[in-house]
């Protein structure tokens, strides 16, 4: 695991994001800036307070739990 020196700075949307995935037993690796993995969270969540406790949604470009 990476050391983490100094305290948190405020984020701005150019910070790196990597995910690792399996897929067919083989690693695949995507890095994107935050902004953009942001906008892939954002809109695959719904938009309205989801009914069922403990869900996330898009509030208004607040991410939110139910």
């Amino acid at each position: 695991m990476n050391e983490i020196y100094g305290a948190p700075q405020p984020l701005n949307g150019g910070e790196l994001v990597t995910i690792w995935q399996t897929q067919s037993g083989l690693l695949a690796k995507c890095t994107m800036p935050l902004s953009q993995f942001l906008q892939f969270i954002f809109s695959s969540l719904p938009t309205t307070k989801p009914t069922t406790a403990g869900l996330p949604w898009n509030n208004s470009g607040v991410v939110s739990i139910s």
